[in-house]
């Protein structure tokens, strides 16, 4: 297994379609949530690989950089799920975005 495998960008895609985001027609590895505010949607998001080999989202214009899948190592107190932690961000920072 290597660290790209930890969090890979097929299962990063895989939860951002799971969750309703929708790919941007023109920047890719850009991602909007399903819903919108006018014509805007509510939070964008970025796919990018980070330093360290896997793969990560960041919440635009700043904010959440790190994987929302994890299938690598964890330390044994680390319970948190990538997944949930990143729902309870957007739910917190961003009302309404899904």
């Amino acid at each position: 297994m290597t660290t790209q495998d930890y969090a890979s960008r097929k299962d990063t895609l895989d939860v951002l379609e799971e969750l309703g985001f929708v790919r941007d027609t023109y920047v890719p590895d850009r991602f909007h949530s399903p819903k919108k505010v006018g014509i805007d949607s509510v939070v964008s998001v970025r796919l990018y690989l980070s330093t360290a080999g896997w793969y990560c989202i960041n919440v635009l214009p700043s904010g959440w950089g790190a994987p929302i899948v994890w299938n690598g190592p964890k330390a044994e107190h680390d319970t948190a799920d990538q997944k949930e932690e990143f729902i309870k961000y957007l739910d917190k920072h961003y009302p309404g975005w899904r």
